[in-house]
């Protein structure tokens, strides 16, 4: 479904992301684990558009992405869920999902059937949300964009332990639906264990090591080398 290749890119002058390919099937979901700083972000903000490519290739099925700007990528089905979660303070959690929708069977009572908590708060503002709340927008309003891929940026970082299991358990749903193919960023290794099919290391914007997910149990070294931790 994706396919990057020798993408190289960051801010401005800067690169942070060095040659770096990977590829991603329909309903499969592939771990990006690894120190802070080493462009797990940067890559992520590569591929929906927002930071500056400066070479190489990004596909999404047969649509070349690779100089098309971010509306574009959102309309050709790149959905972004960025780790500063960045939901609208003065709209309505449902005025989110309005304007972010687009065709297809994400609808809003679905997300709001995967995410029960939002129903109960669909007239409050962005800004009223908990940081959990706000994780759980940020998460619908790309699904309502019916993606193909979905990226997802650190969701559980900075949520309390009750709040996480709660989205993972949301996050292991769409995983098995196996509709969508995942990006998702993740420091938690319980957490990418639990939810990936494959996984990727990075280091100084490049990847060093790829794997299936089973093979985190046996590469203890290399989970102290990346930083990873468990719950």
């Amino acid at each position: 479904m994706l396919e990057v290749r020798n993408l190289t890119g960051g801010w401005g002058p800067t690169v942070v992301v060095q040659d770096l390919s990977l590829d991603l099937a329909k309903g499969e979901t592939l771990a990006i684990i690894g120190r802070n700083g080493v462009g797990k972000s940067t890559l992520l903000e590569l591929l929906s558009g927002r930071a500056r490519r400066l070479s190489g290739s990004v596909r999404l099925g047969d649509t070349d992405l690779a100089a098309a700007k971010l509306h574009r990528r959102v309309a050709h089905g790149i959905g972004h869920v960025p780790q500063e979660r960045e939901v609208f303070k003065s709209l309505t959690v449902d005025e989110h999902l309005l304007i972010s929708r687009r065709p297809g069977v994400w609808t809003r009572d679905k997300v709001l059937d995967l995410f029960p908590g939002l129903a109960a708060r669909i007239g409050s503002l962005g800004g009223q949300l908990s940081g959990g709340e706000q994780q759980m927008l940020a998460i619908a309003r790309a699904l309502v964009g019916n993606p193909q891929v979905l990226l997802m940026d650190e969701p559980s970082e900075g949520l309390a332990p009750v709040v996480i299991e709660q989205l993972v358990g949301a996050m292991r749903a769409l995983t098995v639906d196996k509709s969508l193919g995942i990006l998702l960023v993740e420091q938690r290794i319980d957490i990418a264990r639990d939810l990936a099919d494959r996984f990727v290391v990075m280091d100084r914007g490049a990847i060093v090591h790829r794997g299936q997910i089973e093979e985190l149990d046996r590469t203890e070294n290399l989970a102290e080398l990346v930083g990873l931790t468990d719950a």
